[in-house]
């Protein structure tokens, strides 16, 4: 909306900080997007190929909270540079303002440069050199022949075919939804510095940043549509909600407050909201657990192994 109405008025009336907070907070998007995507990715591999380095060095709540501080904290130092370089500068003899970003020196081309290698280049060669042994071990030859053995191990198989899919999905769709912005900032970051890049150029550039955003914005759709374990984990969030919703209700008209007539209800209600209170809460507490344990398969083969060795102990 902001920069809608920048538009509308053919000026920029909020000021400088709005100016270096709405530049940065693009700059941050491409960071983020690029990162936490290969954080996944990094999680993923480790959980289901190294299961015990991943427990050992960082599956722990307080772990993982710091590995996202952390890759906040390195997505807003890449962007500080924009935040200090962002301004407004006033059309003489008028007045009309803009928001632009204000390089000194060659300080442009080596930023671009570091943005393309640090956020695109580098982060998706890791997520080919992981995605791929993952891939390879979820829905490879020996993982179908393994299973395909016993018919009691199929549901691994499924759902290791899924999860399979969903990732070679999720990194090619972002390739393609930012790779034509980076070619875009390669291209402006060629010209001139007293060059300005023709119309073309520019709706490219704008276009190519509007599939960049879109990318954030289906990702969920993504997951929601071939993602069996993330339909249910949203299904469990929905369920805590209302439940919770519901227990703040009941709780408000047992102190009088408004809903007071909810404690007059028969018994057989009651009962049956105690009961449905009780699965509830059973429930909840696994519910984010279950959520993230179920979006990527953790551990199916070491399960395996184990069941496996135990059939062959009763057996002899």
């Amino acid at each position: 909306p902001v920069f809608l109405i920048s538009i509308w008025s053919n000026s920029w009336p909020f000021g400088e900080f709005v100016c270096k907070l709405l530049l940065s907070k693009g700059a941050i998007h491409r960071f983020a997007s690029s990162l936490f995507l290969l954080v996944l990715i990094i999680d993923t591999y480790l959980s289901i190929l190294k299961p015990t380095l991943s427990h050992i060095c960082y599956r722990r709540p307080f772990n993982s909270r710091m590995i996202c501080i952390l890759t906040w904290i390195i997505c807003i130092f890449s962007v500080s540079p924009v935040f200090y370089h962002a301004s407004t500068f006033s059309v003489p003899n008028s007045e009309i303002n803009h928001c632009d970003l204000f390089w000194t020196g060659s300080s442009r081309e080596a930023y671009i440069w570091f943005t393309i290698v640090s956020a695109f280049i580098i982060p998706t060669i890791i997520k080919i050199l992981l995605a791929v042994p993952l891939i390879y071990t979820l829905a490879g030859e020996n993982t179908n022949d393994m299973v395909a053995s016993e018919g009691q191990y199929q549901v691994f198989a499924e759902r290791n075919k899924r999860s399979a899919h969903l990732i070679l999905t999720v990194i090619v769709f972002h390739i393609l939804c930012w790779l034509p912005l980076w070619i875009s900032l390669i291209s402006v970051n060629l010209l001139p510095m007293n060059e300005m890049p023709d119309n073309s150029a520019i709706l490219f550039h704008m276009i190519s940043g509007c599939l960049g955003m879109a990318n954030t914005v289906l990702n969920p759709f993504i997951y929601f549509k071939l993602s069996p374990e993330f339909r249910n984990g949203l299904a469990e969030l929905k369920e805590s909600i209302l439940y919770r919703s519901k227990t703040s209700i009941f709780l408000n008209g047992s102190n009088g407050g408004v809903g007071g007539g909810v404690l007059e209800h028969s018994s057989s209600q009651s009962n049956d909201g105690n009961i449905h209170s009780t699965n509830n809460a059973n429930n909840n507490g696994k519910s984010n657990e279950t959520f993230v344990n179920n979006f990527f398969p953790t551990n199916v083969f070491q399960r395996y192994d184990e069941e496996r060795n135990q059939q062959q102990q009763q057996q002899q």
